[in-house]
């Protein structure tokens, strides 16, 4: 069958970037190619049908009513379309005494590509769905909603990918994530009525989504392997679907960092208020990261009466950062990671923050959208 290559090229690429440049892990290793009903489909997950968490659906509308349907190789696929030139590419299951192969011509040149079989059926093999069965809640979304998490994954990145929980509280409509480093509060998001945990590589699956466009959302509660309950959501626009199955809460950082212990940093008086210059504070820490170490990734906050002194402990340096508003009863010093500190403030976008502190368990950073709770750490 004739496709225009241009179509395929951007459905590629849209699915390389799902793949590379928000290191999702396709580990089947596998992508199907679907036409049918004038529609072309790509869809990879991330595992066979006992290990699957996600399946990503990407289409358009094709010139033509011819079927075709093949599972194949992911990355030789997705690399040879990227290459390829021309104005259609012609696509053709042939099949053979050996198996079925995948061959795609453009102009005078021709590829063959093995296509997966099921060893019971010879026929292509069907990737690991996931379906919906006892849904709970249907709604609509704008997708700068959901877009949001993906900012507190990428704003709490670490190298676990449990590393961040996400949930949307119904009371309040704000998104709350936590990592193994910290908190985050997001007070933009107005998804109501719900309670999820997302992993890190699901949140940046929602970067397929385009800014302001509105999505169909759907979640439930299933049961798997016989007895396991698990939640699954999926999330759908004209041309892009992700159905995932959602972790455990056994299975996550959460248990670390319970709802009630959470709002507890959040709400706990802080007798020590400034507002200070962000950028300022980052170009201070910049500085002072180039003299800590993995052994020593910890930075020294003393809040006295009109500034702000950071150091490294036992480094010998030093940055002052005076405040533009303070409500500094006595003086107060913190450790946090200094990592972490730098990352949320590159975070908070706003040319002020509000630190907060004195409780002697977390330093808050905060601006009118987002407060990041950084959890203080010993000496040492």
């Amino acid at each position: 069958m004739i496709i225009n290559l241009k179509q395929l090229q951007s459905m590629c690429k849209r699915v390389s970037l799902a793949i590379e440049n928000n290191s999702v892990s396709v580990e089947s290793g596998l992508i199907n190619v679907n036409v049918k009903d004038g529609k072309l489909t790509l869809t990879v997950v991330d595992g066979d049908k006992s290990s699957c968490t996600y399946n990503v659906q990407l289409s358009c509308s094709v010139d033509t009513q011819e079927q075709m349907n093949a599972t194949i190789e992911s990355k030789l696929f997705l690399s040879l379309v990227a290459r390829l030139s021309g104005e259609n590419v012609d696509l053709t299951v042939v099949s053979e005494a050996l198996g079925h192969k995948l061959v795609i011509k453009s102009g005078d040149n021709s590829y063959t590509l093995r296509i997966a079989a099921d060893s019971s059926t010879g026929e292509s093999i069907q990737l690991a769905d996931i379906e919906l069965k006892n849904i709970i809640q249907s709604t609509t979304i704008v997708s700068d909603e959901v877009n949001s998490i993906l900012d507190l994954s990428v704003a709490l990145d670490n190298d676990d990918n449990f590393g961040i929980a996400t949930a949307f509280l119904a009371d309040d409509s704000k998104v709350l994530a936590a990592s193994s480093q910290g908190v985050c509060l997001c007070k933009k998001n107005k998804l109501r009525g719900s309670r999820l945990l997302l992993t890190k590589t699901i949140a940046k699956l929602f970067k397929l989504f385009d800014n302001n466009i509105t999505l169909d959302y759907c979640e439930a509660k299933d049961t798997i392997n016989g007895d396991l309950d698990v939640y699954k959501i999926c999330l759908a626009s004209n041309d892009t679907k992700v159905t995932a199955i959602l972790p455990l809460e056994e299975s996550t950082l959460l248990k670390s960092y319970r709802e009630d212990a959470i709002m507890q940093y959040i709400t706990m008086p802080q007798n020590i208020s400034v507002r200070v210059d962000r950028l300022s504070v980052i170009d201070a820490l910049k500085r002072l990261q180039l003299f800590s170490t993995k052994l020593n990734p910890f930075i020294q906050l003393d809040f006295d009466e009109n500034a702000l002194k950071l150091s490294v402990p036992g480094a010998g340096v030093n940055e002052t950062v005076e405040y533009v508003d303070s409500d500094v009863d006595t003086s107060y010093q913190a450790f946090v990671d200094i990592n972490t500190y730098l990352n949320y403030l590159s975070n908070l976008t706003s040319n002020q923050v509000e630190v907060s502190a004195g409780n002697r368990r977390a330093i808050t950073l905060s601006n009118e959208d987002t407060t990041f709770i950084v959890l203080e750490a010993h000496e040492g």
